[in-house]
């Protein structure tokens, strides 16, 4: 790995201590936001301290509550659990509440990494923003320059592995999510000749089923991961993100590689 980019490992505290056996930092996915800004947490081991805390809108209704008051609860764990970090996982419907929340987290945490959702990105000029690795088509490496050069922020780069099945022509049929067991699966039914492509930072291959339909596989492994990950540190990206349970099987191997 590099020391310019720091990859982190997203984790429910049901799998925190079997991602932590990886020596990366983890993002405890135990904290949400409740409907009165208050912060809703599930238990967390006290063995498992330092990393980011990872925090949820799941089910955030925004009906009113303190700013302050929250900001002072997230200080209270951040300071018992030595976290370094913040990540705003904010999917749910955009609220101004929780762009203002930001905004006050940001004005009294200056010094501290914070990660969020572009859709939240005007909360924040210092931010860091979550961009996704899964490029379908076109060229990784400038989809990553363009957002660069259009957004004027730094990227967080948030590692999706891809494992989609194409049935040719593309467009006709709907896209197939593999898995990885899925990929494994037809690996061993049609032992298929892989490719990798510099372009999308991925690797390919085409088989044609039993009903003589072509198709073509595009999927991540540690090598393609890697090249992502290089080229965003070399644009200066500061973090990745992956989600544990999606990035496991690819961990060993991930590591040995030296992205610089």
């Amino acid at each position: 790995m590099s020391d310019n980019l720091i990859l982190i490992l997203a984790s429910t505290p049901e799998d925190s201590r079997s991602a932590s056996s990886f020596k990366l930092p983890i993002a405890h996915m135990a904290y949400k936001i409740g409907s009165d800004l208050t912060l809703l947490k599930r238990s967390v081991g006290m063995s498992q301290k330092g990393g980011f805390m990872l925090l949820s809108d799941d089910g955030y209704s925004g009906s009113g509550g303190s700013y302050d008051a929250l900001c002072r609860e997230i200080a209270r764990e951040n300071k018992l659990r030595e976290y370094t970090g913040l990540i705003c996982d904010f999917e749910g419907d955009i609220r101004p509440e929780l762009g203002k929340f930001i905004e006050e987290f940001d004005a009294r945490n200056q010094n501290t990494p914070l990660l969020i959702r572009e859709r939240y990105s005007a909360a924040s000029k210092r931010a860091h923003i979550l961009v996704a690795s899964a490029v379908t088509g076109g060229s990784y490496k400038l989809m990553l320059s363009d957002w660069i050069e259009r957004n004027g922020k730094s990227p967080a780069l948030e590692i999706t592995p891809l494992f989609h099945d194409y049935r040719l022509p593309v467009g006709e049929s709907p896209t197939v999510e593999l898995g990885q067991d899925g990929l494994a699966a037809l690996f061993e039914k049609y032992d298929p000749l892989t490719f990798f492509s510099s372009e999308l930072s991925a690797n390919y291959f085409t088989y044609k089923d039993f009903d003589g339909d072509i198709h073509f596989v595009l999927f991540d492994d540690a090598r393609s991961i890697a090249a992502k990950l290089r080229i965003a540190a070399a644009m200066n990206c500061r973090y990745a993100v992956a989600l544990f349970p999606e990035i496991r099987e690819l961990l060993p191997d991930l590591l040995n590689v030296p992205l610089l």
